[in-house]
This record gives structure tokens, sequence and C-alpha cells, in this order.
């Protein structure tokens, strides 16, 4: 009966409308509408506005609508009814109906009944209840009701159903909730025999989807009043985490000492709660209730405001654990829930520090500080790092490459984004994009200023993209050592562009610089002309090692430095290398150098008898004819592009020509035992091998020799018969 009497009183095609009253009878009732939705990372229920829905006021005396109006975008109403009631609120948004309750209302007053949820629309299914028994709307008191044990696990039924955009007037299991709540005389056979100990349940509202990093209260060496000054003054403005603990069962009786564990979740989070006597605690260090537990009725329902600061970001899980202290701590009680929070996005994680901007961050930071930049892109001026420092973007993994998510690029016109200045030392930046925007013409300038030494400095992991600007006097490359540096390390960055062509002009290099290594790169300088891969210029010793550079009018550009250049791919360059001025050395080992017209172009007035061997030229008969310009020595040759394989030829002259052939020629590994045989033509007889430097190595037609580590060339000789 009750079921079929909350859905008539509450369907709006079985009730008419009243006429509208005149103006001077009208009072205003508002509020907001909510709609319970569940997060799909934390699963915790929160509350969204609900919009565009019907709101009917209804008389419960009639059942007439005396007033109508819609939510706004907020979900918000305001809407002008007679004076009287108390009336029955229904919002209704396709097959969602949810449902509050005001009190009677005054010629000219506004009453704000605040927000309308699962809650209101348990409240307000009792007080109809209790009007199709007979009561009289004005006269009915709530209060015992809401205090029934039942009454959570109703709003708690209603929850669910909103959660499905249900009706929960017409729900049978909630509608025999609201009968035993309002009439238990009458199902008292129904009711078995009562448990000896109640059951209890903790539960959340209020929790939001996220929480912004601020500082935690310093209790240290303070007083309690000091400390509930502090507490007052720190939650202002903070909405609070309203957290319930009600019966959930009816038993006989309850638990004599019981109180709340220490949450424990970390020394980067407060839970501030007030007792009865005025007096915050943080629940997160000491748990929640006198040392020796306070008792719990069998039939209890009491909700605590608890307010939340965090001063780090991240995901904090929250265990809240109400134990039977008589009973070594039993567990009567828990609920779990992950609070996330929000900072500022960069973090200097060894001072436990947040700032909105990157210049700040390195204002304030302290020598060996640690500094973490969250994904997002920064514009701010170039920055000068004066300090040793470690400076981290983000980053995440796609299959087994690591992608950076922080991108810096500089507002004003200059010519470095980051400039780490003299003596300095232990500068270490990894996994940030530099986007040089058309504003900077270099990403990161180490500027030795005569001989400072930047011991252990490094750029890892990191990128960079973008139009180069203007650069400074001698500032040719995107990152780069420079006058006096020493001993830097370029490690696994990638160069796609941002090289300011010009003849010195390098992805990475060094200019009047030492100890250099650069190693595991990727440098593209998609075919933009006068660009070099790699740029070393003057000094080093310097280490190449591992890169892989294409798209470049040189690959590695040498001038005036020692440099040891091993185990890169260079291919699809104009020049794979140049090599310049003499007096240095220069090897090159172990590459993989190909598909570039040139493969090597030694300045022979400057440099002579270069060593360019155990190197990949593309194909296994070594370098292409032309493709090495220079005093160069490239024999052995790599005939695999891993490098793991080297011959080097065997060449057969013949003498005068026509006289004859030899078989035998080629190529070989060293160590192999290399058989040449002339054979005369016609009106011919043999006479001897002669070497390169015309000695006379053999008189026998058949000349066998093992093969060493460079190219041979034998020629045999025939006279007439």
């Amino acid at each position: 009966m009750i079921l079929f009497l909350i859905a008539f009183f509450l369907n709006g095609c079985m009730f008419s409308q009243s006429p509208t009253p005149s103006s001077q009878q009208k009072s205003i009732l508002k509020g907001n509408v909510v709609k319970p939705i569940e997060k799909s990372k934390s699963k915790d229920i929160v509350g969204q506005a609900l919009t565009d829905a019907t709101v009917n006021v209804i008389d419960p005396k009639t059942g007439n609508v005396v007033a109508t109006t819609i939510t706004d975008a907020n979900g918000s109403y305001h809407v002008e009814v007679p004076a009287g009631g108390p009336y029955i609120i229904q919002a209704i948004k396709e097959n969602l109906k949810i449902l509050d309750l005001s009190t009677v209302i005054q010629i000219g007053e506004t009453i704000d009944l605040g927000t309308a949820d699962a809650t209101s629309t348990a409240q307000s299914l009792l007080f109809i209840g209790l009007v199709q028994k007979g009561e009289n709307p004005e006269n009915i008191d709530l209060t015992p009701y809401i205090d029934d044990s039942r009454f959570p696990e109703l709003v708690q039924t209603i929850l669910e159903i909103l959660l499905n955009n249900g009706d929960p007037t017409i729900n049978p299991p909630i509608s025999n909730l609201v009968k035993i709540i309002i009439s238990p005389s009458q199902i008292v056979h129904e009711t078995p025999s009562l448990p000896a100990r109640s059951t209890y349940v903790l539960t959340y509202t209020g929790l939001q989807e996220s929480y912004e990093v601020g500082a935690l209260v310093n209790t240290g060496g303070k007083s309690q009043a000091e400390i509930n000054t502090a507490v007052e003054n720190s939650i202002i403005g903070l909405p609070p985490i309203k957290i319930t603990l009600a019966t959930d069962k009816l038993g006989i009786s309850g638990y004599q000492a019981v109180r709340f564990l220490p949450v424990s979740s970390g020394t980067h989070i407060q839970l501030w709660a007030k007792d009865t006597a005025g007096n915050w605690y943080d629940i997160n260090t000491v748990g929640w209730g006198p040392i020796d537990g306070f008792e719990l009725p069998a039939r209890y329902s009491a909700t605590t405001d608890v307010y939340f600061l965090a001063n780090k970001g991240g995901e904090y899980p929250l265990t809240i654990k109400l134990v039977d202290l008589k009973n070594n701590n039993t567990l009567i009680t828990q609920i779990k829930k992950t609070i996330i929070t929000s900072a500022p996005p960069i973090y200097n994680e060894t001072q436990d520090t947040y700032y909105e901007t990157i210049h700040d961050a390195l204002v304030a930071a302290q020598s060996y500080d640690s500094i973490i930049i969250a994904p997002g892109t920064y514009y701010e001026d170039s920055f000068e790092i004066d300090k040793p420092l470690t400076i981290k973007g983000s980053n995440y993994r796609s299959g087994d490459n690591y992608i950076t998510q922080t991108t810096v690029k500089v507002a004003t016109t200059g010519s470095t984004i980051v400039l780490v200045d003299n003596y300095t030392d232990h500068v270490y930046l990894s996994w940030i994009t530099f986007d040089l925007n058309g504003t900077s013409g270099i990403a990161v300038l180490f500027h030795g200023m005569g001989g400072t030494d930047f011991v252990n400095s490094s750029v890892s992991d990191c990128k960079v993209i973008g139009t180069p600007g203007e650069a400074g006097t001698n500032q040719y490359c995107a990152l780069q050592a420079f006058n006096g540096a020493q001993n830097v390390i370029f490690e696994r960055n990638i160069i796609e562009g941002g090289i300011i062509p010009g003849e010195y002009g390098g992805g990475i290099g060094f200019i009047f610089a030492q100890n250099i290594t650069i190693k595991d790169n990727i440098i593209n300088g998609l075919g933009v002309s006068g660009t070099n891969g790699i740029t070393g210029i003057i000094y080093g010793p310097s280490d190449i090692t591992g890169n892989t550079i294409t798209g470049c009018t040189n690959g590695i550009y040498q001038n005036q430095a020692d440099m040891v250049i091993e185990h890169n791919k260079i291919y699809g360059n104009s020049t794979g290398i140049s090599a310049g001025c003499g007096g240095w050395t220069t090897t090159i080992n172990y590459n993989s150098i190909h598909d570039n017209p040139i493969a090597l172009d030694c300045d022979i007035s400057h440099i002579q008898n270069i060593d360019a061997s155990y190197n990949w030229w593309g194909n296994i008969d070594g370098p292409v004819e032309g493709s090495i310009i220079g005093d160069v020595s490239y024999s052995p040759w790599a005939i695999n592009e891993n490098c793991t394989q080297f011959v080097s030829r065997v060449t057969a002259n013949i003498d005068p020509e026509g006289s004859g052939n030899v078989t035998g020629a080629g190529n070989y590994s060293q160590g192999v035992e290399v058989t040449l045989t002339a054979n005369p033509n016609p009106g011919y007889q043999f006479l001897n091998w002669t070497d390169s430097e015309d000695n006379i190595v053999g008189t026998n037609p058949t000349y066998s020799f093992t093969m060493g580590t460079g190219n041979v060339t034998y020629t045999a000789h025939f006279v007439l018969e």
C-alpha cells in the first residue's frame, strides 16, 4: 500500500496544477539538485549538478503542484511558492527522480533548502509515508526516524537507485524500508531476534575529486591551544570531508570502549578533526577518540567533519579503522578511500617545496637540490643556472621508448634557453624538451669563461625541436660546451632540426672545450643546408660514440680537435664526416657510414693518414670509389653493419697489359691464407711477382701469403717466349 501511495503521490500525470497565486502571496524556495556519480579511478561517489531537470513543488495535503521551474547549468533552482507548507520538492529528469522537503514558509520569506540528494530523498519518503498514515504535515518530526538504525541503509539503497538513473519512489525494497522505519510495531513478527551486538558502517561524503597542495600545520613544540588556533587558520575556506559512523544492523548491545586507529598514510598529509571539547587532533598520526576509548551504543549515528591537508602531490590511500579496545583492538568496521592531491608544477624534492615557475624554483634552490618539473609546456624567460642542481622533466614509457612530457620555451628573444654559467659544476638536466620557438639559438650552453671545470655535468634524455633564433658569438650548437667548459656529457638526447645553419652550426658540439662526451644521441638535421650533426672545434679530447646522425650537410665536423669517433650510425647526409685542420688526433673506427655521397672528406693540406679502418661503408667491397677524399687509411673495413667482420682488398695487376691473367684477387679477412695464380696468354711466359714497392716477392706463378690488416697490391710480370 505504501508503494502505491508514494507512486500516486509523486507521479506527475496523476495530480493537477493549482492556479498560480497572486504575487502578494508568493515566497521563495531555492536550492540545488545533485545526481550521484562514481569516479572511474577511485570509485568514490561524488555529486554532479543535475541540469535541465523539472522541479515541482508539491502540497502534501492535496498532492497538487503549486509551482514548477527548471534547474540551471549548476543544478540550482529558484521558485516562487505560496506561503504555507511544508512542501515536497520533486526534481525529475527522464527516469531519475530526486526529492527534498521544505519547512513551513512565511509570506515574503526565502528559504535555501541546500542540496537535494539521496539523503534528502530518504527523508522526503519518510515524510510522505507519515502523511499517508494520517499525520499532519505541519506537526511531523522526522528526528526519531532519521536516528533509526536502518536509515543509513535506506539512504544507501536510494543512492544505488540514483546511480543507475532510477526512480526510488517506485522501488519495492525502498518502500518496505520506509514501512519498517515509520511503522516498527506493525512488522515485529517479521523481525528476527536481535544479535548480541550491533554492526556498524563508516561512510564518506564531501570527498572532492582532487585537493590542492599547501602547508601542513606545524605542531612541533606547540601547546594544544596553539595547535587549535593554527588548525582553525589553516582550514579557512576548506570543505570538510564528512565521515559518518552509524549502526548498520541493530543488536542488543554495542561496545564499551572503541577508538579509531591512526590512519598512518605518511608524513605529507594531515586529517584534522575536532572533539567535543573543541580540541583539534590529526587522525593520520594520533587516531580519534580518548586514549581509553569511548562507548559505542547499540543504536548510533554521528558525523564528524574532517579537514584534509597535504604538502605534496600524489595519491594517498586512507584506511580508517574502528577497533574494540576491550578485545585486543579487534576490528569493528573500516573504510578505505584514496585521496588525490594536485600541486604547483615545479617541485624541489630536496627541500620538499613547490613553485609555480621554473624561475622561482631556481632562485630559491640551494646547491645540490633536485628539482622536478611536471608535465606541461612552460613559457618563461631564459634560465641561468649558477649552482649545482639536478633538474628533471617528466616522462612516460611507450614501448621501449621513454617520451618527455615537459616542454620549455622562451617567451622573449635571447641566445639561449638554459645557460649554465661560470664556476658552476654538477649540473644535470634530463627529460626536458627544449623548443627553440624562433626565439633562442641554443637550448643549453655550458659557458666556461676561461677554464671552469664543469665536473660531471650532463644533458641526458632531452629533446630539441623548433626553429632556432639568433645565437651569441661562437654559439653554434643546440647543445653546446663552450669557452673552457670541461667534463660535460651529452647522452641519449634527440635533436630534430633546431640547428643554426652555417659552417659550424651543429646539433651537439663543443668549441674551446675539453673532455667532452657525446654518446647515444639521435640527431636529424631535417635536410637543412649548412648544418652539422656534431661539431667539434678546438681542443677536446672528445668521445663521439653510439650516435645516429642523418639529414645534415656534415654528419660530424672536426676542426682542430682531438676526437675518437666510434660505433656511430652516419647516413643520409651530404658528407658523412668532414675532418679539417691537422695536428690533432682523430680516429674513425667501427662506424656505419653509408648512403652519404661523400663518406669522408679529409683536408689533405692539413691532415694526413687519418685512421678510418673497421667501418661499414654500405657494401662488402668497402667505400664507393670517389666517396673518400684525402689521405685516409680505411682498410680493413667491415662487411656487416654491426662492424663485427672485417676484410681488406687484394689487388692483382698484369704487366704488360694483355700478357696474361691472375686469379685469387679479392677481399680477405686478416689471417686468411691467400693464393694468387698467374696464367700467361699464348706467346708469353711468367717472369715474377712484385709488390707495391716494386720489390720482387716471388718467381713461381703461384704466390701465397697470409692476409694482414691493410690493402695489398701485387703485379704479375710476363715476357715473350
